[in-house]
């Protein structure tokens, strides 16, 4: 079987449930094959499997829960053809504690050292901790994402766990509970990690490193392809996918039922295309970054590209039967791993560029221009490009303009209120 055949099919299956978004389909198609290719690999004296990650940042209604939805319904037909114990775990988390995330309390009978006159030992139902969704699904879907990120008690709890179960290999800690000194377990999960622009991703990027960890895309839905996309939902789909769809997952079954193989990978050969490839593309990128607390996290996130890039190149190998990673197979990965490339700038810039002179900036350049009501001048507020400047934030900051004199008012017919922006003195 060739990778790009079953790209193929597996693309026609996944635009026919999600429209528009073309640029998450290859990190998707990837992501599963991680769950499904029985293969590991050596990196760094460990043997890893080929596990990927995903965050899809994007507005609302542009699609993002679309894609997970042809991921959900694909791993339903595969579910159908494989046994119990081959199943693809998939969960979907949306509670806002940790408790169902890190682990749950459960049950179990326990035999203890008492022992009765009888000479029988004691048999008693006392409450253990079981690993949680981070244990127990193959892939967790998180559609709020940004319950995870925002600043608050959740996230701190929340983000020292999903970093060690994303690092190589993933492992949840619990110091103690109140049922339990001391909880661990290793993890293989994928996460989906999906959000609208929001706040703080400044803290975010700078302090915690979590966003590191996954494969990043960061897309701005034009006016244009959200009308599309909006058409082609209220339309309706590709038909006959039913048809598509069961037979890529007898192609994805026959997959997870190889036969175990550990891929080599070349260290020579690894090297050569570092140097020949994918250093001199990231120096373009980095070079093109202004200040140096940007181009630190450009670093940060360019050094935990490589070992994605390594597992997209060994799921190739050992779908085409491979016994190492040739040339063909990096380049196969290189080229998926650079579409994030431009995702992973555009999010710096507008995380880093949020600050409170930027947004008095974009009120004062609009507002120069013409006079505006208070929803007239949030909506242009909205069509910005800077980070988490949304509806209600934007209500934020221009409250605080007026307060500080930096916003004039005047009233029109029906006492409609206009906003401009008051001009310097001199």
């Amino acid at each position: 079987m060739k990778l790009n055949e079953l790209r193929e099919e597996w693309k026609e299956v996944f635009q026919a449930y999600c429209l528009k978004n073309e640029h998450i389909e290859p990190f998707m198609f990837h992501l599963l094959l991680g769950k499904i290719v029985n293969t590991r690999f050596m990196h760094m004296s460990e043997e890893l499997s080929t596990r990927l990650s995903l965050m899809i940042i994007q507005p609302s209604s542009t699609g993002k829960g679309q894609s997970t939805k042809a991921l959900k319904k694909i791993v339903e037909k595969i579910n159908e053809l494989a046994p119990e114990e081959k199943k693809i775990e998939l969960e979907e988390y949306t509670e806002s504690t940790d408790a169902g995330l890190t682990h749950s309390i459960a049950t179990k009978k326990i035999t203890i050292n008492n022992v009765t006159r009888e000479g029988e030992k004691v048999t008693k139902r006392l409450p253990q901790p079981v690993p949680g969704s981070l244990g127990t699904a193959d892939i967790l879907i998180c559609t709020e994402g940004s319950a995870f990120l925002k600043p608050g008690p959740f996230s701190r709890q929340v983000i020292g766990h999903l970093q060690t179960a994303l690092d190589e290999p993933g492992r949840v800690s619990l110091k103690r509970g109140m049922f339990f000194n001391g909880f661990n377990y290793p993890t293989e999960v994928s996460i989906i990690l999906t959000s609208y622009e929001f706040q703080d991703l400044e803290n975010i990027l700078l302090v915690t490193g979590l966003i590191q960890r996954f494969l990043i895309l960061f897309e701005e839905i034009s006016d244009e392809s959200w009308q599309e996309i909006h058409e082609k939902a209220f339309i309706g789909n590709v038909t006959n996918s039913e048809t598509k769809i069961d037979s890529l997952a007898e192609k994805f079954f026959k997959l997870k039922n190889q036969e175990r193989k550990i891929i080599k990978i070349n260290e020579s050969d690894q090297t050569l295309f570092y140097e020949k490839f994918f250093k001199p593309s990231i120096k373009l990128i980095i070079n093109s970054i202004k200040g140096k607390q940007k181009k630190d996290i450009v670093k940060s996130f360019f050094m935990r590209l490589i070992l994605p890039m390594k597992k997209i190149a060994v799921q190739k190998a050992f779908i085409e039967k491979k016994d190492e990673v040739s040339s063909e197979e990096w380049h196969y990965a290189f080229e998926i791993i650079q579409r994030t490339f431009f995702s992973i700038k555009k999010i710096i810039n507008c995380a880093i560029n949020n600050t409170k002179e930027n947004q008095e900036k974009e009120v004062e350049k609009i507002l120069t221009e013409k006079k505006l009501t208070i929803s007239q001048l949030k909506d242009e507020l909205l069509k910005t490009n800077n980070w988490g400047i949304g509806y209600n934030k934007s209500g934020e900051v221009i409250k605080k303009l007026r307060s500080e004199g930096k916003i004039l008012e005047e009233k029109g017919e029906k006492n409609t209120v206009y906003l401009s922006w008051k001009e310097k003195e001199g």
